[in-house]
C-alpha cells in the first residue's frame, strides 16, 4: 500500500485525533533522534514516514474493517431503495392504459370485455369492443368474494374520461362497482398508507400518483411521494 493510500485511511469515520496523534509522535519523536544535529538526510526521512506508516497502517486496516461493511451496507440499501422505485415507475408507466373494476360479481362464461362496455356506460362513456385491447380478472378465485377486472384501453383518452366521470355510478344500477386506476404495487401500498393517516381528509390518485387534502385546510393540495 503506498504512503497516500494508507494516509486515506485516516478518513475513515471512528478514528479520534488524539489517538493518531499520540501513536505518531511516539514514532517520529524515535525516528528523529538518529537525524544528525544541522542537516537533514533524505534517506533517513523516508525511513520515518515509511516507520509512521508501517506503525499506523494496522490500526487503520483494523478500524476500516470495522465500519466499511456498514458503510457498504448503507450504500447497497440506498442502491437497492432508488432501483425498487425506478422498476415501480417503469410498472406504474405500464399500466397508464388500463382501469381496474371491483365488485362486479362473477359468473362463469362471463365476457369481461362486455362488463367493461356496460360499465363504462354508466359513466356516459361509449366504449366498443375494438376500444379494449384486453380485460381479465385478476387474483386467485376466492369464495365469496369477486375478482377485479383489469382493462387495457387501445386509447387512453377513453380510460382518462371513464376515470373522470366514475362518479355517474353512485346514480346508476352500477352503484357498488368502483373503478380506479391500476396501480403498481409500490403505489397501491402507498395509497393504502394514507387512507390510514388520520390526518388526511381525502385521497386519490392521478396517473399513479397519490393526492390527498388534509385535514382542517381543504384548499390545500398535497402530492405524496413516499
Amino acid at each position: 500500500m503506498s504512503v497516500a493510500n494508507a494516509f486515506d485511511l485516516l478518513e475513515v469515520e471512528g478514528v479520534r485525533d488524539g489517538d493518531v496523534s499520540f501513536r505518531l509522535d511516539d514514532v517520529v519523536q524515535g525516528a528523529m533522534e538518529h537525524i544528525p544535529e544541522g542537516g537533514i538526510n533524505r534517506q533517513l526521512v523516508g525511513d520515518v514516514v515509511k516507520a509512521v506508516v508501517a506503525a499506523l497502517l494496522p490500526v487503520m486496516q483494523s478500524i476500516a474493517a470495522q465500519v466499511s461493511p456498514k458503510v457498504s451496507v448503507q450504500k447497497v440499501q440506498a442502491s437497492l431503495q432508488k432501483h425498487d422505485v425506478r422498476l415501480d415507475e417503469m410498472e406504474q408507466y405500464s399500466r397508464r392504459d388500463n382501469i381496474v373494476l371491483r365488485g362486479v360479481p362473477e359468473k362463469e362464461g362471463e365476457n369481461t370485455n362486455d362488463v367493461v362496455i356496460e360499465v363504462s356506460a354508466s359513466t356516459g362513456i361509449k366504449v366498443v369492443g375494438a376500444d379494449i385491447s384486453t380485460s381479465h380478472r385478476i387474483g386467485r378465485p376466492q369464495p365469496n368474494r369477486s375478482r377485479p377486472i383489469v382493462a387495457r384501453f387501445v386509447r387512453r383518452d377513453l380510460r382518462t374520461d371513464i376515470l373522470r366521470n366514475k362518479r355517474k355510478l353512485r346514480d346508476s344500477q352500477h352503484k357498488d362497482i368502483m373503478v380506479s386506476e391500476h396501480l403498481a404495487p409500490g403505489r397501491a401500498k402507498l395509497l393504502h398508507a394514507v387512507k390510514q393517516d388520520d390526518q388526511v381528509e381525502r385521497v386519490w390518485t392521478i396517473d399513479g400518483k397519490v393526492h390527498c387534502i388534509l385535514k382542517g385546510d381543504p384548499r390545500k393540495l398535497t402530492e405524496v411521494s413516499s
